[in-house]
């Protein structure tokens, strides 16, 4: 390992641990959804802005696809390494809509540690000559069930796995280290 990767390595390393960190204290203090879910009275169902925000992202990224990669994004089993979608096979409009939707599912705070967990794969995917696995082309993005019902979406980097899951109208996140 050159030195220039072993920093970037290290680099990595701590940026990760601080974002799982940050990570696992926003699930914890239910700060990492987009939003609070609100309920309106006993008797009716709960309704948030953020949840239909989501629901329709992730119908309007799944309408951006071409029938390979919606296949693709469907495809195989939640927790498995290698399922769904590689983001390096998208164009950079549906990358930009799987981000936007990834945002949409996510508070502010926790899109921010995300952007900087990402920020730290690209410098360390640069350090070590492109192509690495950090390289943004091999995160992965699935969904399991109904983009505009109930769902499961896991994005996948080398180091974390958010699982997005929205059920009627709520919306829970939880990171997951990959091992």
């Amino acid at each position: 390992m050159t030195d220039s990767t072993r920093t970037a390595s290290r680099f990595h390393t701590t940026v990760t641990r601080r974002v799982l960190g940050a990570l696992a204290a926003l699930a914890l203090a239910g700060g990492i959804a987009a939003g609070p879910v609100v309920a309106a009275s006993a008797a009716t169902s709960r309704t948030s802005s953020s949840v239909r925000t989501a629901a329709a992202g992730a119908a309007d990224f799944v309408a951006a696809l071409d029938p390979a990669q919606v296949a693709a994004l469907f495809d195989g089993v939640p927790n498995i390494p290698g399922t769904g979608l590689r983001l390096g096979d998208l164009t950079a409009e549906q990358r930009d809509a799987a981000f936007t939707l990834l945002r949409s599912l996510l508070s502010a705070e926790a899109w921010a540690q995300l952007a900087e967990l990402l920020a730290a794969d690209a410098e360390l995917d640069a350090a070590a000559g492109g192509g690495s696995e950090w390289s943004a082309d091999d995160y992965r993005i699935a969904l399991f069930g109904e983009p505009d019902g109930d769902y499961v979406l896991q994005f996948s980097t080398a180091d974390v796995v958010l699982s997005a899951i929205r059920q009627g109208d709520a919306i829970d996140v939880r990171p997951d280290v990959v091992a």
